[in-house]
């Protein structure tokens, strides 16, 4: 086995051997984004969160939400847009059986969605995709999606 080495961060053209810490987080697991983290982006974004503060009192459960989706997550091909598309609708889905079976609310889901957006790789692909093939859906199709992606859908749309 070759010795790999430290890790690198590259800034410009150059490579810096950098040691890449990582703040402790919660019981988020390694790769979720923690809630001031994702506050921080928010407003990096120019979103404004005042009115939002009774959605992010329950970012402990979208996050569990998001955490439980990403494992349900099938895989997202390479460079298949019809499998990533395929996989965010699965994603939405799940959220949509989340929210009969009572273990979350609507806007728990539409959270959820953000923070996997936001902290998982795959998902984000997944998200680029049904953002381009959502877009030119018909009437018929956009009624059978999930609730959750419909809504996404929505959203996506207002702010183009």
């Amino acid at each position: 086995m070759d010795w790999v080495g430290p890790k690198r961060k590259t800034v410009g053209l150059f490579l810096h051997p950098v040691r890449l810490a990582r703040a402790p987080q919660a019981n988020y697991g390694p790769s979720m984004i923690s809630k001031s983290d994702f506050i921080a982006v928010m407003q990096r974004g120019g979103m404004s969160l005042t009115g939002h503060e009774p959605e992010l009192k329950y970012y402990d459960i979208a996050v569990e939400a998001a955490v439980k989706a990403r494992a349900a997550m099938p895989g997202i091909g390479f460079l298949s847009i019809r499998q990533r598309y395929n996989a965010f609708v699965a994603v939405c889905r799940h959220f949509e059986a989340m929210v009969e079976q009572g273990e979350i609310e609507t806007s728990d889901a539409e959270l959820a969605l953000t923070i996997l957006r936001l902290s998982h790789k795959p998902f984000t692909k997944a998200a680029v995709a049904f953002d381009i093939r959502g877009s030119r859906l018909d009437a018929l199709a956009r009624s059978e999606l999930p609730a959750p992606a419909f809504l996404y859908l929505m959203q996506t749309q207002k702010r183009l």
